[in-house]
Order: structure tokens, then C-alpha cells, then sequence
């Protein structure tokens, strides 16, 4: 977790500071010369374009995704108090821990899908790719999601008993 005492520009100033220890270490481990000459005498603008097109929408969906995820975060430390705030983080943890399967499947396949596009470039090569996952998915997660259901409660009255009031957030 953060300190309070980090704000955002700290925050940004110390992964520039990381950004920049990397980079002068990779140089001096390797022995790289990299000038700006050579970045841009293999810059394609038309190429770069195409990237950032076909990649736009991959970012958008992180953002926004991390947005749903931490807006309700957000909400309640504004209209509740920290205590209800960690119990229902509680359950985001619990629900964190339950979408890894479908997240890493996802990681795993994502560079297959990718390798199996490009290829042929045709979409219909990669149909199963993105098919079969879902479907997959789609049978297997309710039955996860009811196995926590069910053991959840009994767990956390044993193992974690100050965290009772929790429960209902699962």
C-alpha cells in the first residue's frame, strides 16, 4: 500500500527515477549506444500508426477496466467509513482471487491467438481461440463462484472471526 505522505507526483518521479536506473544499468551490463538517430532513421510513421490504431483499443480497455474496478472503492470510502470499506475489500479480494483463472487463461492464450493471426490474417483462424475459452469459462466459473459461496462462510468463522461482518459482501 502507499504511504499517505506519497501523492501522485512523487509517485510518478520515483517510477521515472526506476525507469531511468534500468535503462542506464542495461546500458552499462550490455554495452548499448542508443541515440536518438538510430530510434528515428527506424521509425516507420505509417507503421507506428497501425500500432498505435490496433492498439488504442487494447488500452482503453485497460483503462477503463481499472476504472470499474476501483470506482467502487472509491464510492464507498466517500459515503461509508474505512472499516466498511475493508470489509467489502475483503470480498474484492476473495472475488480477485477467483477471476485469476479466467485472467490467466486469457494471458496464456492472448500470444497464441496472436501468433495463429498473423499467420494466415484471417479471423477465422483464430475463432477457437476465442470461442472455446469463453465457453469454457462460461460452464466452469459458476461453479467456482458457488463453491466460495458455500465454503466462504465456514472458513472465515474459524480462520478470520473479525471479519464476520464481512460476509455478506462475498
Amino acid at each position: 500500500a502507499l504511504n499517505y505522505n506519497l501523492n501522485v507526483t512523487k509517485v510518478l518521479a520515483s517510477m521515472l527515477i526506476a525507469f531511468i536506473v534500468a535503462v542506464a544499468y542495461a546500458r552499462k551490463k550490455d554495452n548499448l549506444k542508443i541515440t536518438f538517430k538510430q530510434i528515428t532513421s527506424k521509425l516507420h510513421i505509417r507503421t507506428s500508426l497501425n500500432l498505435v490504431r490496433s492498439g488504442f483499443p487494447l488500452l482503453m480497455i485497460a483503462i477503463v477496466g481499472l476504472a470499474f474496478t476501483n470506482i467502487d472503492k472509491i464510492m464507498i470510502i466517500k459515503y461509508l467509513n474505512s472499516t466498511q470499506l475493508g470489509y467489502y475489500s475483503f470480498g474484492a479480494i476473495i472475488a480477485g482471487i477467483i477471476l485469476i483463472v479466467p485472467t490467466n487463461i486469457g494471458q496464456v492464450l492472448f500470444p497464441n491467438t496472436i501468433e495463429r493471426y498473423s499467420e494466415k490474417g484471417k479471423k477465422e483462424d483464430i475463432k477457437n481461440y476465442l470461442l472455446l475459452p469463453i465457453i469454457i469459462i462460461s460452464y466452469l466459473l459458476p461453479f467456482m463462484i458457488g463453491a466460495v459461496f458455500i465454503i466462504s462462510r465456514t472458513l472465515i468463522e474459524h480462520i478470520l472471526p473479525k471479519y464476520i461482518p464481512g460476509i455478506p459482501a462475498l
